[in-house]
């Protein structure tokens, strides 16, 4: 795994952990393809889980641990392809996102051109209605997301469009990308979301944005209630501790395994 962010991105505030190392783990879904969209399918059942994924795209660290293991909870797990891939991409990580060796430290003035080719706005709103398409094909009757980083901001934009999403849950959120892509204020789009979310952030994640008192918080607890909006913060993690960080650090496994066990709980309630 590379270094930690020592700068601000537009993205990944300072301190977050960089690229995921390859994780040493058997999948259990198969690759498929389908209305437009390639994404990772693992499990099966009348619910489909979304799961965007962080900046180094659909096969990186633990993205696909992490699908399989919410699959065990009985949803059609769906990570997508998510970026677009131009010159700038290095050709990614197994295809998709940034390339495994990028670090902000040595590559950060790239990050903006590269995001604006990779993940134009309405490149994500193509993704996101194919993603939604590829859902009902399977016999999918409700939706529910996850997001990771970057994918938070996909998954906000994806409630924003699609009416299905029941509920979502985002690990060290992302959803500032908004401005940076789309060129609109961030808590615009939170307050266009038709379901309501689950932040658990890190503790180098902004707390004005995602905690309590926060400005995304409270413009879906305005919608939704203090019911069915929660915010989480792991203060003792970094921005992309559960997507790339390093689970042979007991304290970094308890917590991937807290905040994964706090996502099936808070998902199960709103489908409930």
């Amino acid at each position: 795994m590379s270094g930690k962010n020592t700068k601000e991105s537009g993205c990944c505030p300072p301190g977050s952990l960089g690229a995921p190392g390859p994780a040493a783990y058997k999948t259990k879904g198969a690759v498929e393809s389908g209305n437009g969209i390639q994404a990772y399918v693992t499990g099966a059942g009348k619910v489909a889980l979304v799961f965007f994924p962080d900046i180094w795209g659909w096969n990186s660290g633990r993205t696909r641990l992490m699908a399989d293991e919410l699959a065990t909870e009985g949803y059609t797990v769906i990570v997508p392809k998510a970026f677009k891939q131009t010159a700038l991409s290095k050709g990614g990580t197994d295809g998709d996102g940034l390339w495994p060796e990028f670090t902000f430290e040595t590559n950060g003035a790239e990050f903006g051109p590269w995001i604006a080719e990779a993940s134009p706005f309405e490149h994500v709103a193509a993704l996101v209605d194919g993603v939604v398409a590829f859902a009902k094909s399977k016999g999918a009757e409700r939706l529910v997301s996850v997001g990771c980083c970057w994918g938070a901001w996909a998954a906000t934009v994806a409630s924003s469009r699609h009416a299905d999403f029941v509920a979502s849950v985002s690990f060290h959120p992302a959803i500032g990308l908004e401005e940076m892509v789309n060129q609109k204020p961030p808590v615009t789009l939170v307050a266009s979301a038709q379901c309501p979310f689950f932040y658990l952030p890190a503790g180098n994640d902004k707390e004005e944005e995602y905690g309590a008192e926060g400005v995304f918080t409270k413009a879906l607890v305005e919608k939704f209630g203090t019911e069915s909006v929660k915010t989480m913060r792991f203060e003792d993690m970094v921005h992309g501790w559960t997507s790339r960080g390093d689970n042979s650090d007991p304290k970094v496994a308890l917590a991937q395994k807290n905040a994964l066990d706090e996502a099936k709980a808070y998902l199960k309630a709103r489908l409930a």
